[in-house]
Parts: structure tokens; C-alpha cells; sequence
């Protein structure tokens, strides 16, 4: 489990912005008029932060979104994280189970190896641009000579 998990809530929100100029978002039951501070409140829409059960701690509130997918998607992209559960992304990336380290090519024709996770191109399929599931476009991968042994073969450089 994370440390920190997703939050949301459609509830009403203030933007408070103080007598020094300094803005912040915060749930409008929280906030206690001040005659110092402007507010603007906003109803309606969500909201979205990590936080820590148990504890004080969170992230600022994101927000306003029309959408809790909207929501969701902005602490996705904000943290890295599964927006659902608060784990890195990564953890919950199928592949992240098989690791990383020397792979076979992701290059569908390609007998090179890779480092990386499966799917990584070698550098000769990186540097040729081959797309997965096409033909290797690397220089002699169908056991042609290259250019080099082209020329290594005629006597020229």
C-alpha cells in the first residue's frame, strides 16, 4: 500500500488570496472569513490531492475539474502514480515484474540484444528507426554485408 493515497471530493472550495498577494485552494468548511483576505468560492466541481491516512500530510488540492476522471488523471500525471491507489506507476506496470537487464531486440526480425525491458530496441534498430512488428531496417540484418564489409572486401575504405 502507499504512503500516500488519492483523495478526491466535490465539494465547495475557496481560492483565498491573502493581503500580501499569496493564493491557496482550501475546502470553503475549512476557511473562516477574514476581512483581510479575498476569496472566490467554487462550487461544483472536483477536487483532487494525495494524502497520507493517519497522518497530516498531503499535497496541495488540484483542481477545479469538471470530471473526477479529469481529477484522477491530473495526480496521475502530476506524481506518477496509480490514481486510484497512490503506488507509483511503475509497480503496477505489468512488465516491471520481468525487470530490466540484456533482452532480445524488440525489433520483430532483429538477433541482436538489448538493455532494457522487453520491447527495447538494440542501438543498430534504434539507430535505423525499425518499428515493432516490421522488418529490421538495420544495416546487414538479414546477413548482408554491410557497408563496411562492402569495402573491407574491394580493398577501399
Amino acid at each position: 500500500m502507499a504512503f500516500m493515497v488519492p483523495e478526491y471530493t466535490k465539494e465547495d472550495f475557496v481560492i483565498v488570496t491573502e493581503a500580501n498577494g499569496e493564493t491557496y485552494v482550501q475546502p470553503a468548511d475549512c476557511y473562516s472569513e477574514d476581512d483581510a483576505n479575498t476569496t472566490e468560492t467554487i462550487t461544483g466541481k472536483w477536487w483532487a490531492r494525495l494524502s497520507a491516512p493517519g497522518y497530516m500530510d498531503a499535497t496541495e488540492w488540484s483542481g477545479p475539474f469538471d470530471t473526477r476522471a479529469e481529477a484522477a488523471a491530473d495526480l496521475a500525471s502530476q506524481y506518477d502514480v496509480d490514481p486510484e491507489t497512490g503506488d507509483d506507476a511503475e509497480e503496477d506496470d505489468s512488465e516491471s515484474e520481468i525487470g530490466t537487464g540484456y533482452v532480445d531486440c524488440g525489433c520483430r526480425d532483429c538477433f541482436e540484444i538489448a538493455i532494457g525491458k522487453p520491447g527495447t530496441f538494440c542501438h543498430e534498430c534504434v539507430t535505423a528507426g525499425c518499428e515493432p512488428d516490421s522488418e529490421c531496417c538495420a544495416e546487414g540484418a538479414y546477413g548482408g554485408d554491410t557497408e563496411d564489409d562492402a569495402n573491407e572486401k574491394e580493398g577501399t575504405s
